[in-house]
């Protein structure tokens, strides 16, 4: 350029450097795949008998529904992938799987995924919090569950493990679920502002968290509350008026009046 040699360095240190767009994170991936994910983990139970079982759990992201469970003292890489097909038969398999790097999951897992036409997706060693859904999942079954109920075997585990679940997709609210459950019923179909929650038995009406916001229909048609049970939405409490301290201006009694009627310390009895 005009008879002046230049560097290429020289040139590349004084051009313009654009910006590069950044990666997505670990968070955007799970925000724009949740509707095709499916997260897999293990957790362990000790039983009265200082047994070790281990709970296996697939795990739904678009409703955090618990798709399947099993239940082993010795878990093996076939026993896996038996799990993992029958939590997701025929075309029901999701697209990506988020598991650990437990050494459990062996070739013979990778092949049985694979053949299913799923993504495996390798968390990073020792980073639960890449697994969020079932970690959450775990979280409370140990806290409500597993702290104040001693396992006897392998049988008792699977009905309290049954009865949670059934527990959890029927009434456990999500925020990210707007509130609801993860069971969907037919009536989420609804447009938002028709939405109605189905009927329910009174029975059951008790057993459900507090939504005061949602009134349920018994079997005769009348509304009842999920709250106290009884029939028709309590009234709100009405807040009464603060009092402030009371004044003899403006009325009839003078304060000459209500000095005169007070007893004087010379009238006062005496306690000796």
């Amino acid at each position: 350029m005009r008879g002046i040699d230049v560097a290429k360095s020289t040139v590349e240190r004084h051009m313009i450097k654009h910006p590069k767009p950044a990666s997505p994170t670990w968070r955007t991936f799970l925000a724009n795949h949740v509707s095709c994910l499916a997260s897999i983990d293990f957790f362990t139970v000790p039983t009265v008998r200082h047994r070790v079982l281990l709970v296996f759990v697939v795990l739904a992201h678009p409703r955090r529904r618990v798709v399947h469970f099993g239940i082993t003292e010795h878990p093996t890489a076939a026993w896996t992938s038996r799990r993992i097909v029958e939590a997701f038969p025929w075309d029901t398999a999701a697209r990506y799987t988020i598991r650990d790097r437990d050494s459990i999951c062996g070739d013979v897992l990778r092949g049985r995924v694979k053949a299913m036409g799923i993504k495996e997706v390798l968390i990073a060693p020792r980073s639960p919090w890449q697994t969020p859904f079932v970690e959450r999942l775990i979280g409370p079954i140990r806290r409500d569950v597993l702290n104040h109920v001693v396992v006897l075997g392998k049988r008792h585990r699977h009905r309290v493990l049954k009865s949670r679940f059934a527990c959890y997709h029927g009434a456990r609210c999500h925020m990210s679920l707007d509130g609801d459950a993860p069971a969907a019923p037919i009536w989420l179909a609804r447009p938002r502002s028709s939405r109605r929650p189905p009927p329910l038995c009174p029975a059951r009406a008790s057993q459900l968290p507090c939504r005061p916001d949602r009134a349920t229909t018994n079997a005769s048609g009348a509304s009842e509350s999920r709250i106290s049970g009884r029939t028709g939405v309590p009234p709100p409490r009405r807040r009464r008026a603060r009092r402030g301290p009371r004044s003899y201006q403006g009325s009839c009694v003078s304060r000459v009046q209500v000095a005169s009627r007070l007893p004087s310390p010379a009238m006062a009895p005496s306690t000796a």
